[in-house]
């Protein structure tokens, strides 16, 4: 790297700043910021500036080297330096900031460090004075130039190496230069040109002459080898085998200008900096624009561009500019003729020059080449509301504290009045004298090339410009006869003593107070903007109210004008910007659909386009596609206020109230550099931790409490952009910040795999290419870990399964106890049950006997050894087939017919879908209600005893269904009958029974059902009892 002998001696020259700081000359300025020792600068004086590949700014100051983000600055201490003052910052492939100070020490901090490290000098190295250093970008070498030689030192092994035995720099120019191609170039004493290759072979290039003009500073490359002369202004480029002068037709500009630095930005413009500001010069070496000279007065050490095309220039004494743009250029009373800085209006003349209208009463006409060309003094000094220029009658129209009109480039004044003399009674005059009733217009416009169309605090007005005599408005007689109308009207000029007048016509439309106006010529129609809301007139002359319906509410118009295409834009003051097509709302924007600010106060179509002016910056807006495009601060404004817009052509007028801004539309654009993103720091309960190359954490399940910094770098923002971040394993949705707040905390993060990703988002919305990010993985308590788990799981596991397989033992034998007892309970009943038929059989035998009826007793006595070998045989079972069933019942009702003799008739019947064989109920089941049915409902009636048992299938053919019916007496008469009994006998066959269904019943999903009808007829007499039984089927298949 370069280090220059003026750099060296910078202090002995800075005396000169001094003398230059009061002779500065006037000079349009780029609008810039300044920063200084207050915003945390070490020093007002700065040799150096260099931005490094992570985008970082750094500063070599008379106190030390700092770095910049944009916010803070942050100092590196060099303890061991013999001199603070520091110069020729520089930066290796890794990221090593280099740097030397005054007393020709080096230094250099690794990437991401604190530390400062000096790099200490060896051998013939370290010999004689150091004039220059260089680190070699593509063989990570260290080059140095002292008196004894050239000298490099590989920055791995740190081995020493003369890099040119051939040459002698006693007497050398103070500088070397690393070109795009990484080789390096100096002079040596006999005035050679070297180069130093790639791979560190020196090469002759050129044997200069004695008699060039070489001097002992400077050696630069810019696309070419560059140098300076002896006088420090003037510079050489190396074409081809010699050095030949540039800038000779600057010589003027460049005589007087001592050169501290020479550079080309990224357009290719040249920068020539000194002790009297810097110059700028197009690529054809032209004055760029006719002359940029910033800083006038200003000793500047350093000018770079950095990524976002922002200018950063130091100074010896007054800090750091920075200069978002060359292409926005600021007029104020310091910087040029105009004397006012607060401009409120603006219009232009045909032949280019602008009209300024600003608050000591006075109009400007400035032209950009030839600067202030005219001024009309309006006299009362009143703030300039208003102006329009008239390229037809070559007049200004002028609001300030009343109407006023000069003819161009004249100083006589014309006053609106009214000659009341002239006027009926009945007729109200249009005053004009001090203003239109009494009060000056706020905003005018023509309406045609005949017609101005004023607003003021008493109403919207129109006034005919040298009207023929008996000439009407431009409105309908109709109208005209509804509203004021003074025929003769006069203008009134001033002149010292002389004073003439000629008529004007004049027409108020409506009054209260009204704000701005516009003519539609297109449409023959006026619209005005009234402190009630926003009226257009058509022909008929009748006012109407145009208002938002969608959200209900007025339309409070600040400033009206039309595009290209017929659309009539309004800006408003709390309400946006409304397009209208005839009478139509067409467009409506806001801060909810690209706006910037809801406070419109001027609007300038410019074709289908529409420039806005808010109290936030400028909106350049294409309605067709929806597109918003913002200038302000941060792109070179010097406020955000915009008080007017003037569009020329190409060039856009800006009036604010620090001073007049112009700029090409064409040049200016947003800032589409992506910012860099960079995470900082991630700290563990408040305690910082280091960050990792890999940037994958691994914590301790109680490690969960963390803050993750970042830093975005947005210099063009000035601290106004955006973060956004998000959790992904917590949250994948995205989060925005203010930049303030550059870091973002999660106090409990539960045990998981995160990764936490942040972005930065610019001034104008873009974002960071890719993102910043740190992986975390946070372990969990033994207590929640797998095998933990696992183990209790098979412990709990193990508890719960032996505690149910007790249990389980417990409930089966319980259940076959129950089971047991069931069974034991049902082989009782039955063998209960079997005594009581032999009892029953024995009392029919035992009559029979007395009766002497043998045959009947022999005959009952075979079928009664029948029934008790089936009832033997079916005790043992549980379930037997319906056939079984059915024997036991024939047999029974065959004994109660012989019993009965010729009264008892009985009937058995089955179904065809009924198969006996198959069907399977328990034993035992029907024969008790078939004994209970001759008993109770037979026995006691003495003829006709009839009896009928029926099996058949249920509809779903689920359950079999069985019914007992009798003619008996019933279960009324059988109770009665019971009731006059001495001696009660206690039926167990019924009570038995029903015992033995519950038992039956116990544990099945279908119920044994049993259900009891009395038959009776008409009259209520008994005619009988019916049994109601359904039993699940089960088959003897299953």
């Amino acid at each position: 790297m370069k280090i220059s002998k003026l750099r060296y001696y910078i202090f002995i020259l800075s005396f000169l700043w001094f003398i230059l700081d009061g002779q500065v000359a006037q000079a349009q300025q780029p609008p810039m910021w300044q920063l200084t020792d207050e915003d945390g600068l070490p020093s007002m004086e700065v040799y150096d500036v260099y931005q490094d590949l992570d985008g970082y700014i750094w500063f070599a100051t008379d106190l030390g080297v700092c770095r910049y983000d944009g916010n803070v600055f942050k100092r590196y201490a060099t303890p061991t330096a013999r001199s603070k003052a520091m110069s020729n910052l520089t930066e290796d492939e890794d990221g090593r900031m280099w740097f030397m100070n005054f007393s020709r020490q080096i230094f250099y901090i690794e990437k991401d460090k604190d530390e400062v490290k000096e790099f200490v000098l060896e051998g013939k190295a370290k010999k004689g004075r150091l004039l220059a250093f260089i680190v070699k970008k593509s063989s990570n070498e260290l080059y140095i130039l002292n008196p004894n030689g050239v000298f490099s030192c590989n920055l791995t092994t740190r081995k020493w190496k003369n890099a040119n035995p051939n040459t002698s720099m006693r007497g050398a120019i103070w500088g070397m230069v690393q070109d795009d191609k990484k080789n390096i170039w100096y002079v040596d004493a006999d005035r050679t040109l070297w180069k130093h290759n790639s791979q560190g072979k020196a090469q002759k290039q050129l044997q200069l002459s004695r008699k060039f003009p070489m001097g002992l500073d400077n050696i630069f490359f810019f696309r070419s080898l560059w140098t300076t002369g002896k006088k420090g202004n003037d510079l050489y480029q190396l074409q081809g085998d010699k050095f030949v002068r540039v800038f000779k037709d600057q010589d003027t500009v460049l005589q007087d200008l001592v050169l501290t630095d020479f550079t080309r930005d990224q357009e290719g413009n040249y920068w020539i900096a000194g002790f009297d500001g810097a110059y700028c010069y197009n690529t054809q070496r032209k004055p760029y624009k006719g002359g940029l000279h910033i800083l006038p007065g200003k000793a500047i050490s350093r000018i770079i561009q950095d990524t976002e095309g922002n200018y950063w220039i130091t100074t010896l004494r007054s800090g750091v500019y920075f200069m978002p743009s060359k292409d926005v250029l600021y007029y104020n009373s310091r910087n040029s003729p105009l004397q006012d800085d607060r401009i409120n209006c603006l219009t232009s003349d045909e032949e280019g020059n602008i009209l300024l209208g600003g608050n000591n009463g006075k109009v400007s006409v400035f032209n950009q080449s030839q600067g202030l060309v005219f001024q009309y003094d309006v006299e009362e000094k009143k703030e300039v509301e208003g102006l329009l220029y008239d390229k037809y009658r070559k007049q200004v129209y002028v609001s300030a504290y009343g109407f006023k009109i000069f003819k161009k480039n004249q100083r006589t004044r014309w006053n609106f009045y009214t000659d009341r003399s002239d006027l009926s009674s009945s007729t109200m005059p249009i005053s004009l004298d001090g203003g239109i009733a009494g009060s000056a217009p706020k905003n005018f416009t023509f309406f045609g090339k005949d017609h101005i169309i004023t607003s003021s605090s008493n109403g919207c007005h129109i006034i005919r410009l040298n009207p023929r005599p008996n000439e009407k408005p431009p409105l309908t007689d109709k109208f005209r006869k509804k509203n004021h109308f003074a025929v003769s009207s006069y203008v009134r000029y001033r002149d010292e003593k002389i004073e003439s007048k000629y008529p004007i016509g004049g027409l108020r439309l409506r009054g209260g107070r009204s704000r701005t106006t516009w003519g539609d010529t297109v449409n023959n129609r006026i619209w005005t903007g009234y402190f009630d809301g926003l009226f257009y007139y058509n022909e008929d002359g009748i006012a109407r109210e145009l208002t938002d319906k969608q959200n209900k509410h007025g339309i409070f118009a600040l400033s009206i004008n039309q595009s290209s295409d017929g659309v009539v834009w309004v800006g408003t003051m709390e309400h946006g910007l409304y397009g209208i097509r005839d009478t139509t709302i067409l467009y409506h924007f806001n801060t909810g659909n690209g706006l910037v600010s809801n406070f419109c106060r001027v609007v300038r179509p410019d074709g289908k386009k529409v420039w806005l002016g808010t109290d936030r910056g400028i909106q350049l807006i294409d309605p067709e596609n929806t597109t918003f495009q913002l200038f302000n601060r941060q792109d070179g404004l010097v406020t955000n206020e915009i008080r007017d817009l003037l569009v020329q052509g190409d060039q856009i007028w800006v009036a604010t109230t620090k001073g007049l801004l112009t700029f090409n539309k064409n040049e200016l654009r947003e800032n589409e550099a992506f910012p860099p993103i960079y995470i900082t720091g991630l700290a563990i309960w408040d305690k910082p931790t280091l960050l990792n190359e890999n940037k994958e954490y691994a914590l301790s399940h109680d490690q969960n409490n963390l803050k993750i910094s970042f830093k975005g770098l947005a210099y063009r923002s000035r601290g106004r952009f955006k973060y956004k971040y998000r959790m992904l394993g917590l949250d994948s949705s995205w989060t925005y910040i203010n930049s303030v707040n550059s870091f973002v905390r999660y106090p409990s993060l539960q045990p998981g795999e995160y990764e936490f990703e942040v972005k930065a988002v610019n001034e104008d919305n873009v974002e960071s290419v890719g993102f910043d990010f740190i992986k975390i993985k946070i372990s969990r308590h033994y207590t929640q870990t797998w095998w933990f788990i696992t183990l209790v799981v098979l412990i709990g596991v193990s508890i719960i399964s032996a505690f149910f397989l007790l249990r389980i033992r417990h409930l089966r034998r319980e259940s076959d106890i129950k089971q047991d007892l069931r069974s034991s309970q049902l082989s009782a009943l039955k063998v209960q049950m079997n005594p009581h038929f032999i009892f029953n059989a024995l009392n029919s035998i035992q009559e029979f006997i007395l009766l002497n009826e043998k045959r009947l007793a022999n005959s009952f006595l075979g079928k009664f050894a029948d029934l008790m070998r089936l009832t033997l045989d079916m005790s043992n079972e549980k379930q037997v087939s319906l056939s079984e069933e059915l024997k036991v019942l024939r047999l029974y009702l065959e004994l109660e017919a012989i019993r009965f003799e010729d009264t008892f008739h009985y009937s058995l019947e089955v179904a065809r879908d009924v198969d006996p064989e198959e069907v399977l109920i328990p034993s035992m089941l029907i024969q008790p209600y078939v004994e209970n049915a001759v008993k109770h409902g037979l026995l006691h009636k003495k003829q006709d005893r009839r009896l009928w048992i029926r099996f058949f299938l249920s509809p779903d053919q689920e359950m079999l269904c069985c019914e007992v019916e009798d003619n008996g007496i019933g279960r009324k008469k059988s109770w009665e009958l019971k009731a006059q009994r001495k001696t009660r006998h206690k039926s167990f066959a019924m009570s038995a029974t029903q015992k033995r269904l519950e038992l039956l019943n116990y544990g099945r999903k279908n119920f044994i059902l049993i259900s009891v009808d009395d038959l009776e007829n008409t009259r209520g007499e008994a005619l009988g009892t019916k049994v109601h039984l359904k039993i699940p089927i089960e088959s003897s298949y299953n």
